[in-house]
């Protein structure tokens, strides 16, 4: 994958601290600017845990989609 030229312990660093972004949408997305800053080919974030009823994961997905991604393509996230 490719990066910025950020120093190897700050993209662990902003790696680490997104690792499980929890909370209200614009707190999600406050979490995860970084990341999508850092200009990653992709990367992977988990909406459903093994605790979760298939109705909750749908609701954490579709949530996200329609919450989260605008204001991570629109770099609203900060």
């Amino acid at each position: 994958s490719q990066t910025t030229e950020l120093p190897e312990a700050m993209q662990k660093s902003i790696l680490v601290s997104a690792r499980n972004p929890v909370g209200r949408p614009e707190k999600v997305a406050e979490m995860l600017q970084p990341v999508i800053e850092m200009n990653l080919d992709r990367f992977l974030v988990r909406l459903a845990w093994a605790t979760f009823k298939h109705e909750r994961a749908l609701r954490t997905l579709e949530t996200f989609a329609r919450e989260v991604m605008p204001m991570l393509r629109n770099g609203r996230g900060t």
